[in-house]
């Protein structure tokens, strides 16, 4: 390769010595010759020229980045300056840190970059039909200028601060939300959160955030305290606790330095003459006070507080004596104190607990009332604590007064005669008398039963019983008969006992003789002399003959008694023990001398009875000849 064509076409040794590392720095022409052994030497012209370069804006180009935070450190994307050099969309870039790097193609570095200072970077271009071009970026690193002024304030509620920023600035933004409140170095704010944008000579924008607060006003809620109060422990004195009442009465209290002041000008003046122990306060009287709320931020404000006596439940007395009657003589009486209540008061509204100590009472301390149910055993004073809501407690005086009656020394137990009546009399020494009867004198006549008698004496009333019983009777339990004797048995009642048979007069002895056939009434009394009991027999009348001639005289042997006994039993024998005759009730217990149908021979048969007495359990009996008479 020759730089000319005269040495190309002489073919001399002034070719250039390293083709392989040739280059050109502007259009150039250079010869190519071929040698040949055996043919003559060839030229050929070549020219060598440069292609376009893809077109830039600007090859060099400087910007400001500013660091607005003051961290001395900015991120930045080189891609976002590339349309300072070239807009032309089909070209792509690659970015560099040094030129070098650009020119040689590598390495190339991310767009995204973080830089602390004044930085160049270097962007190459590439675009086909173009040659590549490399384009300079010089970043100006600058800074905001902070503002010393500025910093967060609180203002009363309702009110604005007026605030200046530096003159040094190029331009100012105050901006609360979205909303711009000024373009100066001057604006007036009312409560809330500003965005402040201040711009220096570099163009870098400092901003700054502030709050405005706004201190409230004391929120009062004075309608919602009550200001009347109790002397709950009746000592005079109403405690209170202004340190809760503040908190009752102004809603954001904790804001504000409160103090309490017994005079008005002391009030308004806000001096040290105010309530030195608040949480200890009490009045004996209706009393005005007047409460101060100071605020670093705003005016203070002051309310007049007036604290009263609550009106006390009305009752019908304060005092109550009552009479307690032990009626029962037990030495106590259970007292139920509600009972009592009415004597105070009719209000079905008004709740009462009881006590037995007046100072337990007037503390009413959890645990120290009593139940209503008491038992007392001599003279006793309970109180009672009345409550209603809307009122202030009050104490009633309920004093018992233990009383007993007594009872009647006379009047006792009584036995009479069954269906008699007799006199009951408790004596004369009393107020007065209320008997089971309903009778209200002092004696009244009763017959058996059980009766009570209510005493009344010293405002008690003593019931008491008294039984009136009847005297037992004795018992005639068993009556033998044998033949004409008689003999009563007789157990119960109260001997000695007296015995008389129908009729006739009463013997000590229970044996009676020679009592004639037929019905008889046995009559016994005993020591009492009550009405006699009795019991009623019937004797059977021997029979020593018949003679069954049909005459109408002695026929028959008629034992027809034996129908009123209990179990009766008859049967007749001749003599040589032979049975001829049963009594029963078909035949009347009546036998006719007769046996088979047939009359008997003359003779004497032995006739057998026995039987029970109706109501005893002894066993009567009669055995006896009877000679039988016929006409053979």
């Amino acid at each position: 390769y020759y730089l000319n064509a005269t040495d190309a076409a002489a073919g001399n040794n002034n070719f250039i010595p390293n083709p392989a590392t040739w280059s050109y720095t502007a259009n150039t022409t250079v010869w190519v010759r071929t040698d040949s052994a055996y043919c003559p030497g060839e030229w050929q012209p070549l020219n060598f020229t440069f292609g376009t370069d893809l077109p830039l804006i600007t090859n060099a180009d400087s910007v400001t980045v500013c660091d607005n935070d003051l961290n001395n450190t900015e991120n930045i994307n080189l891609g976002t300056y590339r349309n300072l050099f070239t807009a032309d969309a089909a070209a792509t870039v690659r970015y560099f840190s040094t030129l070098a790097n650009a020119q040689a193609n590598t390495p190339n570095i991310p767009a995204a970059q973080t830089i602390t200072g004044n930085t160049t970077f270097y962007y190459r271009f590439k675009k086909a039909g173009f040659c590549d071009v490399i384009g300079k970026l010089d970043i100006v690193f600058k800074q905001s200028t902070p503002t010393a002024l500025l910093s967060a304030y609180t203002i009363c509620q309702g009110s604005s601060i007026t605030l200046n920023a530096e003159t040094t600035y190029t331009a100012w933004l105050w901006k609360k939300g979205t909303t711009v409140i000024s373009t100066t170095n001057t604006a007036t704010l009312t409560g809330g959160v500003y965005t402040i944008a201040f711009t220096n000579a570099s163009g870098c924008v400092f901003t700054k955030t502030i709050t405005v607060t706004e201190s409230p006003k004391p929120i009062w809620k004075l309608s919602g305290y009550n200001f009347t109060g109790c002397d709950d422990n009746f000592d005079g004195v109403i405690p209170v606790n202004l340190d809760v009442v503040t908190n009752s009465i102004i809603t954001n209290a904790s804001l504000f330095t409160v103090h309490y002041y017994l005079n008005l000008s002391d009030a308004v003046a806000g001096n040290n003459n105010y309530i030195a122990n608040p949480s200890a306060w009490s009045y004996s009287a209706n009393t005005t006070i007047w409460v101060r709320a100071n605020s670093p931020h705003c005016p203070p404000e002051w309310k007049q507080l007036d604290f009263k006596f609550g009106p006390n439940i009305p009752l019908i007395t304060s005092t109550a004596d009552q009479d307690v009657c032990d009626n029962t003589l037990s030495g106590s009486t259970t007292v139920t104190l509600s009972d009592y209540k009415n004597l105070f008061t009719a209000d079905n509204a008004v709740s009462v607990k009881y006590f037995d100590d007046l100072t337990k009472a007037q503390n009413d301390l959890p645990g120290e009332d009593i139940s209503a149910t008491q038992t007392i055993t001599a003279n006793k004073t309970f109180y009672l604590r009345f409550h209603k809501t809307g009122f202030c407690d009050v104490i009633g005086t309920l004093n018992l007064k233990f009383k007993q009656p007594k009872p009647s020394t006379i009047l006792k137990d009584k036995a009479i005669c069954p269906g008699t009546i007799t006199e009951l009399d408790p004596g004369s020494d009393f107020d007065g008398y209320l008997w089971s009867t309903g009778e209200t004198t002092q004696t009244i006549d009763v017959p058996v039963g059980n009766y009570w008698v209510d005493l009344y004496w010293n405002g008690c009333v003593y019931r008491q019983n008294v039984k009136v019983t009847a005297v037992a009777l004795p018992v005639i339990t068993a009556v033998e008969i044998k033949g004409s004797t008689v003999t009563v048995q007789v157990t119960g009642g109260n001997p000695p006992y007296q015995y008389a048979i129908d009729s006739g007069n009463y013997q000590s002895s229970n044996v009676f003789y020679n009592v004639k056939g037929g019905d008889h009434t046995i009559f016994v009394i005993s020591a009492d002399n009550c009405a006699p009991v009795t019991a009623d027999i019937y004797v059977f009348e021997p029979y020593n003959v018949i003679t069954p001639n049909g005459d109408g005289f002695n026929d028959v042997l008629n034992y027809s008694g034996m129908l009123k006994k209990e179990e009766p039993f008859m049967q007749i024998y001749d003599r040589y023990g032979k049975l001829i005759f049963a009594g029963d009730q078909a035949n009347r217990f009546t036998w006719n001398g007769t046996a088979n149908g047939k009359p008997v021979p003359t003779g004497s048969y032995w006739v057998v009875m026995h039987w029970i007495e109706p109501g005893m359990n002894s066993l009567s009996e009669y055995t006896g000849w009877v000679l039988v008479k016929n006409r053979d």
